[in-house]
Order: C-alpha cells, then structure tokens, then sequence
C-alpha cells in the first residue's frame, strides 16, 4: 500500500500581533495496489492489495491461465 502524506501550514497573527500561529493539516491518502488477491489463483499478485473487476483467473483445463480451453475440445 502506498501512503501519500500531505502537510499544510496555515500562519496566522493572534489578535495582538504578540506571535505566530500555525495551524497544521495532515491529510493522509492510502492508495492501494491493483491486482489478484486470492492466493488460490493462477495470477496472484503478493503485492496486491485491491482486486479490481474480478481480476483473478483460474487455469483451464489445458494449464492456461485464464483460458477458457477444455481438453478434448478442439477449436
């Protein structure tokens, strides 16, 4: 997961103009890693951390990965 950090500085004089004030915003964005999570199938990805559209394959019949082959059938 990749963490995206921004730090905004807001300066501000207090009413008497005696000193400075910050005001600090912190905002955090986690972005994930798109890819197959499941550990069962053929494309996982260890990295993964989302699974956009479904996007583990099983092998077919034929050992491809997501193919859509069955053995025996001829096309």
């Amino acid at each position: 997961m990749i963490r995206l950090v921004t730090l905004i500085l807001n300066a501000t004089c207090n009413p008497d103009n005696a000193c400075l004030e910050l005001d600090v915003v912190v905002i955090v964005v986690e972005v994930g890693i798109a890819g197959c999570t499941d550990d069962t199938a053929c494309n996982f990805d260890p990295a993964a951390t989302c699974n956009p559209d479904n996007a583990c394959l099983e092998l077919d019949s034929c050992g491809d990965c997501g193919g859509s082959r069955y053995r025996g059938l001829y096309r």
